[in-house]
């Protein structure tokens, strides 16, 4: 059998296959080929100009090299026995630095799968192949995870992450067994920063350098979107259904969900306000989509100006200020978990934590006044 890398033509890109020829067989006096394909799930843009679309390209194609190198080598592996051929001593880290670029346009993902990345370094030296990649060694990353002054949160966060790459390669077949250890660490308490209506109206009225930056912020509060999801987000992907009715469709970076989002009031009028380009232009075309750790310097100021002094208030603190001000205006929680794009429902429930904390604290003014 012969194993070769082709890609296939697509309405806006070329996706990389690997075709797997098995020989022919005669019938009739008529050939006919043996030929199967598998879709690598790694794609190119057609005619690229960017820089960035040009890096992309020659990241994947490498990829689908290294890939089509490995399952070639399981073939002559299996055909012939060997049990060290070039499959086991292909550079893992490599690989995990492969899937971190690949994630880099989704802002919170890319931060921790590039955190992961570094403390993989340091644990191997630089060094690791993938047949050294098994349960033994995922026991010994989790051990150095522990010796470190990481929170909690970050520990089970990072070595999900692996846990996530050796998934994916097990599933490439650039593994021979699946990683089955786990992490018996608990999730800490979330303390999820968000704004009030009052501070969102005092941000409201108060100046920002960066006029994209405060209408995307704003724009985030009333709808929950993320930072990746909402720098992405062009005209075609809003429904006008009336005046007063706007739906949008998009695909989540984070999760590679597509779903319709109907917006509020106040996130419509803040689509109305932008300088509308038919197409697939993006909305907030000026958000750059891969610095949100930079907007969070400019959004540091303008909350300094407006005065409010809450700690780790950051772009994405507009996405839980949509939560609890869903879950103040009556909203079910169930609902949420959907607007919100959650896998889980357990992540939408913290945010009932606040909704609790913001109603004891009424009440307890509340008696304060009566008394």
């Amino acid at each position: 059998m012969k194993i070769s890398l082709i890609t296939k033509p697509r309405k806006y890109k070329d996706v990389y296959y690997l075709r797997f020829y098995k020989g022919y067989s005669k019938i009739d006096n008529k050939i006919k080929h043996n030929v199967k394909f598998e879709n690598l799930g790694i794609w190119l843009y057609k005619n690229p100009v960017k820089k960035n679309h040009k890096a992309h390209n020659i990241e994947q194609t490498e990829l689908a090299n290294e890939i089509l190198k490995v399952r070639d080598a399981g073939i002559i592996q299996g055909r012939f026995d060997i049990k060290t051929l070039s499959t086991g001593k292909a550079d893992y880290l490599q690989f995990f630095t492969r899937l971190t670029k690949e994630r880099k346009e989704s802002s919170g993902n890319y931060g921790n799968w590039d955190s992961t990345l570094k403390h993989l370094f340091k644990f191997t030296g630089g060094t690791l192949k993938f047949k050294n990649v098994n349960d033994s060694f995922a026991e010994g990353f989790l051990q150095y995870l522990d010796s470190t002054e990481l929170s909690t949160n970050s520990k089970i966060s990072y070595f999900n992450k692996f846990k996530a790459s050796a998934k994916i390669a097990f599933e490439k077949k650039l593994l021979s067994e699946s990683i089955q250890t786990k992490t018996n660490h608990k999730q800490e308490e979330d303390n999820r920063a968000f704004l009030t209506k009052s501070e969102i109206n005092t941000l409201v009225k108060t100046p920002c350098k960066l006029t994209v930056l405060k209408d995307a912020f704003l724009f985030g509060c009333h709808c929950g979107l993320r930072y990746g999801d909402i720098a992405k987000l062009t005209w075609k992907d809003i429904d006008v259904i009336d005046s007063d009715t706007y739906r949008m469709k998009f695909k989540a970076l984070k999760t590679g969900k597509t779903a319709w989002h109907p917006l509020s009031k106040p996130a419509i009028d803040i689509l109305k306000a932008q300088e509308k380009i038919k197409g697939d232009y993006r909305i907030f075309y000026k958000l750059r989509p891969r610095l949100e750790s930079w907007s969070n310097l400019r959004l540091a100021q303008w909350m300094l100006a407006a005065k409010i002094s809450k700690d780790g208030i950051t772009f994405h603190s507009s996405r839980h200020s949509f939560a609890v001000a869903y879950l103040l205006a009556g909203g079910n929680v169930y609902t949420l978990k959907n607007l919100m794009q959650h896998s889980s429902l357990k992540t939408t429930e913290v945010y009932l934590k606040f909704v609790d904390e913001m109603q004891d604290e009424a009440i307890t003014k509340l008696n304060e006044y009566w008394s």
